[in-house]
């Protein structure tokens, strides 16, 4: 069938409709080979619905060309309208993400908030809106707005809270002084920033509560950021203390107290002032340094955590309120049998020790008078490998572990104890430095001998060193065998040659420089 036949048989009419369909779809189509050729080359993404619409609102042009019928003026031109409209939005839409793309692989790269780019995508479609409006329709924009002076005054009035917002929302954008994910106080909240809108800021609390706060009320208060330009930042503590205590012992052990905290930093080093003589104490601020901030409340906590207990070991008090009377009448008898108690349990404890087992119950006596008693908190290092010392250590209560590092950097778990556990003898009778680290597992309870209080000891009885040589040497035989059944006969050959008890008994002497 020929075409002439074709029209003939179709009328022309429709015909000509066929034909403009046609156009129309050849239109649309290619314009869909067009836009895939330019996203792939300019690599950009999205823009789908707006490209389907654009070339719509074009094929419907392209139809209306060809058709023979055409509908009123005014229906086209408001399609010229709209297409022109979503014409100007879709290039614009193409050159931002195009700068953005370029603009990334520059030295500075350009950074434009959302709420900017957002701010700008809407002035650009005002002003394609007002100029078609011109153009197409022949409105004059300002006989428009001058027309609409009381619906705008009501309008003004009834956004002006959402307008305030987004203004405020575009400042906190250009003035950036917060990001996504930064720890921050703004409006008394203290949480991370999860996103910024055109209405609103959100922000995550500690307590995962998620608090939208207006951008209006943001710029009119403090913002605290924690996290720009560093997350180093100070944090203190108040702690009042009993006015028995010299200040500077005092200070030395709150910062001990802190540099035993896991999060606070040694560099900058930790420092405490003295600041107010109160009605029943004195009142001392410990100054720390972290740099994570989501951390801060379990630094604290550990802090305070250490303090009391590094307190109870040093004699340090913290008073009760001064109206907080406490009234005791004890007698001196009663002192004298509660200290007595106290020596019996002591010496219970060292009579249990292997090391001292060749002592007679009066030597163990005198070291039960000379002992202290320490507490330590779960996480705490009682010794540390490496470091100078020269205190013996027995476990009273609670459970330690004790890890050793070797050359290669790695940490060798030797072992968990509990009550009867001791160690440090060589660092007592000898000066060595610690061969382990032994860490507090659960709260745990020692009893303590120092060189100082083992000087006078060993001096009133010198035979006492051969003793504890002797038994020195017959730990480190236990020790010796097994290394040798793990297979390291030349760490246990090692052993043998170190801790013979000539060696350890002139060791001994040169320590306490017995003759």
């Amino acid at each position: 069938m020929s075409l002439e036949t074709l029209k003939e048989f179709l009328g022309t009419v429709a015909w000509n409709a066929l034909l403009a369909s046609a156009l129309a779809l050849l239109v649309f189509a290619g314009g869909r080979v067009i836009f895939a050729v330019l996203r792939r080359l300019l690599r950009v993404e999205g823009f789908r619905f707006t490209v389907n619409l654009f070339l719509l609102l074009v094929a419907v042009a392209a139809f209306e060309y060809v058709f023979l019928y055409t509908w009123p003026a005014a229906v086209g031109r408001v399609l010229q309208v709209l297409t022109f409209v979503v014409g100007v939005f879709l290039a614009y839409g193409l050159l931002e993400q195009v700068v953005l793309q370029r603009s990334k692989k520059a030295k500075h790269p350009l950074e434009l908030p959302r709420i900017v780019r957002d701010v700008l995508r809407l002035a650009v479609i005002v002003l394609a809106v007002l100029f078609a409006l011109k153009a197409f329709l022949g409105l004059e924009p300002t006989a428009l707005i001058a027309t609409s002076t009381v619906l705008s005054a009501v309008i003004g009035l009834a956004m002006q809270d959402v307008l305030a917002n987004i203004f405020a929302g575009v400042a906190l954008q250009i003035g950036k002084p917060f990001r996504v994910g930064d720890w921050v106080t703004v409006y008394n909240q203290t949480g991370t920033v999860v996103s910024t809108s055109w209405r609103a800021t959100r922000i995550k609390t500690r307590d995962n509560h998620l608090i939208e706060i207006p951008n209006a009320n943001i710029a009119k208060t403090e913002i605290y950021n924690y996290s720009v330009p560093t997350p180093l930042q100070r944090r203190d503590v108040e702690v009042g203390v009993v006015y028995g205590q010299p200040p500077n012992k005092v200070k030395r052990v709150l910062r001990e107290a802190a540099l035993a905290a896991h999060g606070v930093l040694t560099k900058p080093e930790p420092d405490v002032l003295l600041t107010n003589y109160g009605d029943f104490a004195i009142t001392y601020r410990l100054r720390y340094w972290l740099n994570d901030f989501a951390d801060v409340p379990q630094t604290e906590d550990r802090i305070m955590t250490n303090i009391w207990y590094h307190f109870k070991r040093a004699g340090i008090s913290i008073p009760f309120p001064i109206r907080d009377v406490t009234l005791r009448q004890i007698d001196e008898a009663t002192e004298a049998r509660a200290e007595e108690a106290r020596l019996g349990r002591i010496q219970a404890y060292l009579d249990e020790v292997d090391l001292l087992a060749e002592l007679s119950a009066t030597e163990r006596k005198k070291l039960a008078v000379a002992a202290s008693e320490r507490r330590y908190a779960a996480g705490e290092r009682l010794a540390r490998q490496g470091e100078a010392g020269a205190e013996f250590f027995l476990v009273v209560s609670g459970e330690v572990r004790v890890t050793a590092r070797q050359e290669d950097g790695r940490a060798i778990n030797l072992g968990t104890y509990s009550s009867g556990y001791f160690f440090g003898e060589m660092s007592l009778l000898t000066g060595e430095p610690r061969h382990a680290t032994v860490t507090a597992l659960a709260d745990t309870e020692v009893l303590v001998l120092d060189k100082d209080e083992f000087q006078e000891f060993l001096a009133a009885r010198p035979k006492v060193a051969g003793k504890l040589s002797r038994a020195i040497e017959k730990r480190r035989a236990a020790i010796e065998q097994e290394l040798a059944e793990l297979g390291d006969a030349e760490a246990a050959a090692a052993v043998h040659e170190e801790y013979s008890s000539e060696k350890v008994l002139k060791k001994i002497k040169k320590f306490f420089d017995l003759t």
